[in-house]
């Protein structure tokens, strides 16, 4: 009895075992195809991310190679830059750079009157600034300044020339100059100026009179070395150097004394002597009547 019961046992197993061994293959089957398929799409995968990896570098355009020569130039400039900022904010404000002033030169300035033309030239040393303009200004002969400067002038000639009278004025100009920087500011120059004046119309000069030009300053009236442009006898201008511009007079004068003679009555001598005449500036005018009781009156009145 239990032999039997072995031996159905035994045959039973026999018969199962095939069926067993086949499901055991067909699972192996199963997962080394799942295996399979998944390294296969783990392959796509980065087949993929390859070739979009190489689409963006062919995109991309290649970066070029600075040579080390520039990349050391542009340390250098940097460098120089950093340092350049920072000395500019260690300088103090006293040191900061300032608008650049027009710097002075030697020229001319002209300007034109109502009869006149006047011409200013400098130097350097004169200070004047290039954008400096010249005004001039006549004085009317109705006017009392007129008068007054002419009278002072005339004085001035009479001290200068150390004559014991003050000369007689047959002719005058009086005028005032001003320089004016591009402000409008009066300006005096640092240094004496050339002045020249050139009339319109040319004056008639007298025969034996003497011209000067005289300057009014801050103190008392100038007399100037005067050159007197002259054809024939035709007064053209003047010319004369000046540290002062300022308002001036042209005269021309002659010598003159006035007598009280023993009749009573006064009498004006003028005698006009001029370079021709060799009589130095600085000879006076003496006048001295003769009485008609003397026997000089009537030697003379003989001759």
């Amino acid at each position: 009895m239990g032999l039997a019961i072995v031996v159905v046992f035994v045959t039973t197993y026999m018969l199962i075992l095939p069926a067993i061994t086949l499901e055991q293959d067909k699972a192996d089957e199963i997962g080394a195809k799942t295996e399979t398929v998944q390294e296969a799409s783990v392959e796509e995968e980065e087949v993929a991310e390859e070739a979009v990896e190489e689409e963006k570098d062919a995109e991309e355009p290649e970066a070029e190679e600075t040579p080390p020569e520039e990349i050391k130039e542009e340390k250098a400039t940097d460098s120089e830059s950093e340092s350049k900022k920072e000395a500019s904010s260690d300088k103090p404000k006293s040191e900061e750079k300032k608008p650049e002033q027009k710097q002075n030169s030697s020229g001319s300035i002209a300007v034109e009157g109502e009869s006149l033309t006047a011409t200013l030239s400098y130097t350097e040393k004169a200070g004047i600034p290039e954008n400096a303009t010249l005004d001039v200004k006549e004085i009317e002969e109705d006017s009392k300044d007129y008068d007054k400067y002419v009278k002072q002038a005339a004085e001035a000639v009479g001290e200068a020339e150390s004559k014991s009278t003050t000369p007689a004025v047959t002719s005058s100009h009086v005028f005032r100059l001003k320089i004016k920087d591009e402000d409008g500011h009066t300006i005096q120059p640092d240094a004496p100026v050339n002045v020249t004046i050139e009339y319109d119309k040319a004056q008639t000069a007298t025969k034996g009179a003497s011209l000067s030009a005289v300057v009014f300053g801050e103190e008392d009236p100038v007399v100037l070395d005067t050159e007197v442009q002259k054809k024939e006898r035709k007064i053209e201008g003047v010319k004369f150097e000046t540290d002062s511009v300022a308002m001036c007079a042209i005269v021309e004068t002659t010598l003159e004394k006035t007598v009280l003679a023993s009749d009573g009555h006064n009498y004006k001598v003028t005698v006009a002597c001029g370079e021709e005449s060799g009589i130095p500036k600085d000879a006076s005018l003496s006048v001295e009547e003769i009485e008609q009781s003397s026997s000089a009156y009537e030697s003379y009145v003989a001759n």
